[in-house]
């Protein structure tokens, strides 16, 4: 898995990857690092296409600029 960040060791990687709720993570430049099990049968990519990928890629062109605005706020703190 191609990744930016190291993930938890422990319970914690393993409760991610199991919950039954969608569960990504992402980097301040809306890459998506961490897919869960969740996240493939909610949206229907598998883990392997969406490592990499941006986030834009899941959701709705008219959301895509709220998520700009707000990964700006948080990048500027």
């Amino acid at each position: 898995m191609k990744r930016g960040f190291i993930l938890p060791k422990g319970g914690y990687i393993n409760l991610l990857e199991n919950v039954t709720d969608t569960v990504l993570i992402t980097d301040l430049k809306g890459r998506i690092l961490f897919w869960n099990k969740g996240a493939e049968e909610v949206f229907g990519y598998t883990k392997k296409e969406m490592i990499g990928s941006s986030v834009e890629r899941i959701y709705r062109k008219k959301d895509i600029n709220k998520i700009k605005r707000i990964r700006k706020q948080i990048i500027q703190g």
